[in-house]
Formats: C-alpha cells, sequence, structure tokens
C-alpha cells in the first residue's frame, strides 16, 4: 500500500518522532514538501501579492502538505547542503556568539535595516513597527530560547515548532525545514538529544526496511533510526 504523510501521521502519532544527537544531523535538505514544493511557491507568490488569497492559498497549501507521499525518490533528495551553511543556522551560529549584547549580531542589524527602509520588520508572523519591538523580541525570544536551551535543553513545551526530518538511504537524518531555530542552537550549543518528525524517507531506506505499507514495520525502522542517530 502506498503511504501518504497524512496516513503515517494519523496513524502513528508522536511514534514519528525521534529524539536524536543534533550533531549527529550532517545535512540540510530544504522544504519539507519535496513533491509539491513548486505549487508552495506559487502560493507564497500568491499570498504575499494578492492578500485576499492568502486564507485559500494558505488551505489548500495544508491539503498539499498531508497529500506528500513518505516514500521520496532520490532525485528529490539530491541537493543537499550542509547544515552549518544554511543561513538560518549561520544566524543563529552568529546570535549566539553576540549574546551578550544580541544587538551587535546581523540578525538585530538587519531587522533594523528592513525596519529603517520598510517601516516594518517582519519575523514569521511578527510585525515590528519600532526599534523597542525588536529589542524587546531580542531580549525575550531570541535570549530567552539560548538560555533556556543551555539550561534545561530541549523542552518540547516551549514552543510548537517541532523540527521536521527525512530519513535518507543509509538511515541517517536530513534536516528539513519546520524548527530550524530551536534545532539550530540546541546542536550549536550541544544539546545531547532534540525531537525531529520524520515525514519522509529515501525510497532505498524504505524498500531496504521492507516496508510495503506497513506502519508495524514503519514504525520499528523509525526507532532503529533514533537508535542510529544518538
Amino acid at each position: 500500500m502506498y503511504l501518504y504523510r497524512h496516513r503515517v501521521r494519523g496513524t502513528l502519532g508522536d511514534a514519528t518522532l525521534v529524539w536524536i544527537n543534533p550533531r549527529r544531523v550532517q545535512f540540510h535538505g530544504g522544504s519539507n514538501q519535496p513533491y509539491t514544493w513548486p505549487i508552495k511557491r506559487v502560493l507564497k507568490s500568491l499570498e504575499d501579492r494578492i492578500p485576499v488569497l492568502r486564507s485559500p492559498a494558505r488551505r489548500l497549501n495544508s491539503v498539499l502538505y498531508s497529500l506528500e507521499p513518505f516514500s521520496i525518490r532520490a532525485g528529490l533528495l539530491r541537493h543537499l547542503h550542509p547544515v552549518e551553511t544554511v543561513p538560518t543556522y549561520r544566524k543563529i551560529a552568529d546570535a549566539i556568539a553576540c549574546r551578550d549584547d544580541l544587538t551587535r549580531s546581523t540578525w538585530f542589524k538587519e531587522l533594523m535595516a528592513d525596519l529603517s527602509r520598510d517601516g516594518v520588520a517582519v519575523h514569521k508572523a511578527q510585525r515590528f513597527h519600532s526599534e523597542a519591538e525588536i529589542r524587546s523580541f531580542f531580549a525575550g525570544y531570541v535570549g530567552g530560547l539560548i538560555d533556556s536551551m543551555e539550561t534545561g535543553g530541549y523542552d518540547m513545551t516551549k514552543g510548537e515548532d517541532t523540527g521536521t526530518a527525512m530519513v535518507a538511504a543509509d538511515g541517517s537524518i536530513i534536516k528539513c525545514d519546520a524548527g530550524n531555530h530551536r534545532f539550530s542552537v540546541a546542536r550549536i550549543l550541544g544539546v545531547p538529544l532534540v525531537p525531529l518528525e520524520i515525514l519522509g524517507a529515501h525510497a532505498d531506506w524504505v524498500r531496504a526496511m521492507r516496508i510495503n505499507g506497513d506502519l508495524d514495520r514503519l514504525e520499528t525502522a523509525l526507532r532503529q533510526v533514533e537508535a542510529q542517530n544518538r
């Protein structure tokens, strides 16, 4: 039986989470929608250009996200980048290096430049209209995330943005979009274990594990992946 993401997530639930050592993750594979990414890109463009389409575009993308196949053909997992070269990771690494004064960080300076040029700076769904708001964001969210991760490790109750990943042909982990800030902080600080939701796997791994649509077998295989990457 062919496995789609919605069936895997709906049946296995939290069993799709693997708790792994983030420093074992060497590569980032980009979008967590390898099959439908081109359509998502078009929908994102429509959201930005035509505000009235924002809600239907997001609903459609949610459907596409759920319909992604779990088994991913090799060509869609070919363009990998070392985790350290991903812009978000580099931004977080710089912020941690400037943690005694986050206003020195590249991230702070970029948001301030956006504010000066456009009258507004944006981080995900947050919009900042003043320097005071940006400073508050860094003191609360950025500084708080770094301090919390360093003292208490990865706490899933601190946010809903659990990172996502794919399984490579050899059973290693490929990070993909979602939860990159928290994952990056954890990896840089040396947090021993972080959760990642496995959204798909290289077709060769799926064949090697003899999944064949068997979700019990898939769950067992994911526990093997978890053990391999600790």
